[in-house]
């Protein structure tokens, strides 16, 4: 057998270890998952040209599960970040959509004997790429994050479709004329398959609407609880301060008095002493919005409570606000919540800056915050996470920006994690 007939299975070989790190996602970086792919790769496709430099090309494609893909995948899983089961099942997936080409190519070849069609699966590869990269790696990303007991699901039914496969494949290797049911098997358990997916990716995205809603429900209960305990602090406190106010005479006669007889030190004593009544009966206020008051002092507690210095600037934005007060409310708990989930990663220097400024009617939010440098982003280039439970806050964060005509923009660098937002003039 000559090496150029092997070149098909070579390019096949290469093409399903790129697919295969673009849907497992690497824990390294790109320099040195390039370094060690390459080394792995060298190695793999001198061995396999050795074992089957003297058989024909068929006898390579019945046996490339075992020479090629398993232990590409089996190589695959060691590097990836995702979980076991999750990195079985993105490589399932990639195989699937690379194996299904591959048994289309094999019916051309029943049909027609032309050395072209050993190459025509090549052809292909742009798209499955196209699919795994625009399609499915969101999916599979989102169905982590939002609910992983899905990939149980999709495990055995991509298992069933992938036994389906090889049984397709034993029994075109056993015909020597075309069959039509034969081809019909094939095109129907691919559509099953595309059908499949697209029911799952419309199920991830009704969830996740489901999650937001649930995430922005807690959110506002968590605000309205606030206001309702900060209003009933803020009562004891204007009680307290009248009490002060009314004891302020007192205490101008007292320090009079110490200061004509020279006593200095126990009039600065006294001083000091009402002045820390006053600041102890003073509530702090960011607005004058009542929830969005609860929501910054919540904030501010936890803040205070974890060593993060929380600082804010508000000015006038009240005045040029159209969005309803529950909604804002949401989107600035969800964009702080990010912040010190960010933040809790640092040892130290942990800090929150919060911007909100009026500036001849355009509105600016800015968040700012310390972290680690490391962070994930999607398809669009938007932070993200593939960790369950978390990422929520985010999704919501941009579906209000979609309905609202907010302009969100990032700052990333190795230590400073920077969301702005623009609200729109009307």
């Amino acid at each position: 057998m000559k090496i150029i007939n092997l070149i098909p299975a070579f390019v096949q070989a290469i093409f399903s270890m790129s697919v295969l790190l673009m849907v497992s996602r690497s824990r390294f970086n790109i320099k040195k998952t390039s370094l060690i792919t390459a080394i792995f790769m060298t190695i793999l496709l001198f061995v396999n040209t050795l074992f089957f430099y003297n058989s024909g090309l068929n006898l390579f494609e019945k046996y490339n599960l075992f020479t090629v893909f398993l232990p590409q995948a089996i190589f695959v899983s060691c590097i990836s970040k995702r979980t076991p089961i999750s990195s079985i099942i993105a490589s399932l997936t990639a195989y699937l959509a690379i194996y299904a080409v591959q048994l289309t190519k094999n019916v051309f070849t029943v049909k027609f004997d032309l050395f072209i069609f050993d190459y025509l699966h090549i052809f292909s590869f742009p798209f499955i790429l196209l699919y795994l990269r625009k399609i499915y790696v969101q999916l599979h990303n989102e169905i982590e994050q939002v609910l992983p007991k899905l990939l149980y699901l999709l495990l055995i039914f991509e298992i069933i479709l992938y036994t389906e496969f090889f049984v397709y494949g034993a029994l075109i290797d056993a015909t020597t004329k075309p069959v039509l049911r034969l081809e019909i098997f094939i095109v129907a358990t691919t559509s099953i398959y595309f059908v499949a997916i697209a029911i799952l990716y419309f199920m991830i995205d009704q969830y996740k609407k489901h999650m937001i809603n649930e995430n922005d429900s807690k959110v506002l209960k968590q605000a309205v609880d606030n206001l309702e305990e900060i209003i009933k602090i803020r009562d004891i406190k204007e009680k307290q301060l009248r009490i002060v106010r009314h004891d302020l005479r007192h205490v101008l006669i007292t320090v009079d008095s110490l200061i004509k007889n020279k006593e200095y030190d126990e009039a600065t004593s006294v001083i000091k002493n009402y002045i820390s009544t006053v600041d102890t009966t003073t509530s702090k206020r960011y607005s004058t919005i009542p929830m969005i008051d609860a929501i910054l002092e919540y904030y501010a507690v936890i803040c205070e409570e974890n060593n993060i210095i929380f600082q804010t600037n508000l000015i006038n934005f009240e005045e040029a606000i159209r969005i309803p007060n529950s909604e804002l409310t949401i989107f600035i708990s969800n964009c702080l919540e990010n912040a010190i989930y960010g933040t809790l990663k640092l040892e130290s220097n942990r800090y929150i800056t919060m911007n909100f400024i009026n500036n001849r009617g355009r509105l600016i939010l800015q968040i700012e915050n310390s972290f680690n440098g490391e962070i994930e982003k999607d398809k669009d280039n938007k932070p993200t996470s593939s960790m369950s439970g978390h990422g929520i806050g985010t999704n919501s964060i941009h579906w209000f920006a979609e309905r609202n005509n907010l302009s969100i923009t990032y700052n990333i660098t190795e230590s400073v994690f920077k969301i702005s937002v623009l609200f729109k003039s009307e």
